[in-house]
């Protein structure tokens, strides 16, 4: 088998979007032989050679996709294209049903008539149910907004006094929480979890699903930004008005907590996913093992350094949450097993084995909205404004949008385990990137 995996011809959907564009021109890179389908051609996007124009939700979609998969021996199927905007999903429920679930639907039974069983597929952290924003004695968390009135220009201070303490970084969601999204967006991605799901029990299919957290660093692909990032990026460069929805959540300064993962890293997990396909499948798709062997095979091969930088319920510092990578990603000993002795191990796989595996993808950090604006107002070397003043730009706040659960942070340990993985570059790298990118 050679550096790339078995799974050398690459199919994705959703091709000209935000991660689907630089996923492909990564992949390209890297030597695997990509092809694309999406609505909408983007020529800045994506090159022209490997798109093909496609709605997924069209009469004709599970006759094209099959005709393209036969046609180029696709291996496997990364699947991307869904409408990802939490606010629209609300406003249009149906428009989000078809297009998210159909769409996944029609790629499923494309992939089983052309005989394609190994599939990637872009869930979200928005299909959990909101964590338990209450203390010990089942009191709500209180919210301690700090004054930035009438001009704050000590931006690393500002920063510090955001970090969230300790009580929320416990609060992460591992891929085992129950899910029960709040949101529409979250609510067809879990059904399509749910659809995947069955194709792996009744068609072998194997599946690994990556729940991605809020993905931000490269070029934007829309003229208007949809993410918090290059919206905060556009409004401080164009010195206009940045609305942030809620003010009074339980968290540290009232705003939301988000945790971000660059589009790079983003692409390597699906890289050590698609290196490491029959890895998984030996540990999870040969007779139903799962977590619990998979923990003992690898207890003496793995060190975690735990951070122990923290003690009690004190904020993280900037620094240390940055910074100190090395503190919080798993360490690999030498003594990693290869595919042949976990082959010893388990004995030969079937090769209609089924897999369907969840990974939380991010950093495992998390940022407040507030804190984000202080982060790239710090950029633009701008002072920040109390909204209540008539200054030349600032924030204003307001109300809670439907969908927004007040804490998303990710439990990253399955992915730093199984794939060999952890994110590398810290929130002011995605804050950089998307900048030079939109410049």
């Amino acid at each position: 088998m050679n550096n790339l995996g078995k799974q050398s011809n690459i199919l994705i959907t959703g091709i000209c979007g935000f991660i689907g564009s630089h996923m492909a021109r990564q992949l390209t890179r890297l030597g695997y032989n990509v092809y694309g389908v999406d609505r909408i051609y983007r020529h800045e996007q994506i090159c022209e050679d490997i798109f093909y124009g496609l709605d997924l939700t069209a009469d004709n979609a599970v006759v094209e996709l099959t005709d393209l998969l036969n046609k180029y021996k696709i291996n496997i199927v990364i699947h991307l294209a869904a409408l990802i905007q939490v606010g629209e999903g609300e406003q249009k429920p149906d428009l989000y049903y078809l297009n998210n679930v159909d769409g996944t639907k029609n790629v499923l039974e494309a992939m089983r008539i052309a005989g394609v069983k190994q599939l990637i597929f872009s869930s979200t952290a928005a299909v959990y149910k909101p964590v338990d924003m209450t203390d010990d004695d089942g009191d709500e968390l209180k919210s301690d907004p700090i004054s930035i009135s009438p001009r704050h220009t000590d931006h690393n201070k500002y920063r510090d006094l955001m970090m969230p303490p300790v009580s929320i970084l416990k609060r992460t969601l591992k891929e085992t929480d129950p899910v029960d999204p709040i949101s529409v967006y979250g609510k067809t991605k879990l059904r399509c979890e749910q659809i995947i799901k069955n194709y792996c029990d009744n068609y072998s299919f194997q599946a690994v699903i990556f729940r991605f957290f809020n993905v931000a660093g490269g070029k934007e692909i829309y003229k208007k930004p949809i993410h918090l990032i290059p919206i905060l990026v556009q409004k401080i460069f164009m010195k206009e008005t940045f609305t942030i929805f809620g003010k009074n959540y339980p968290t540290r300064d009232g705003t939301c907590y988000r945790d971000y993962l660059h589009v790079d890293d983003l692409i390597e997990a699906a890289v050590s996913a698609i290196k490491r396909w029959d890895r998984l499948v030996f540990m999870h798709g040969y007779n139903n093992i799962g977590d619990n062997l998979l923990s003992t095979m690898l207890t003496e091969q793995v060190t975690i350094i735990n951070d122990s930088n923290t003690n009690g319920d004190s904020p993280i510092t900037v620094d240390q949450s940055e910074k100190n990578e090395e503190d919080i990603v798993l360490q690999n000993s030498d003594t990693n097993l290869n595919d042949e002795e976990v082959c010893k191990i388990l004995g030969d796989p079937d090769v209609e084995s089924s897999l369907f595996r969840v990974y939380n993808l991010g950093m495992g950090i998390c940022f407040s909205v507030l804190q984000v604006y202080a982060q790239v107002g710090s950029h633009y070397q701008v002072d920040y404004a109390d909204p209540d003043e008539k200054c030349r730009f600032g924030f204003e706040f307001k109300d809670r949008r439907q969908g927004d659960p007040p804490l998303l942070l990710a439990n990253v340990m399955r992915a730093q385990i199984e794939l060999e993985w952890s994110a590398k570059k810290c929130l002011d790298a995605i804050i950089t990137d998307t900048i030079r990118n939109m410049s």
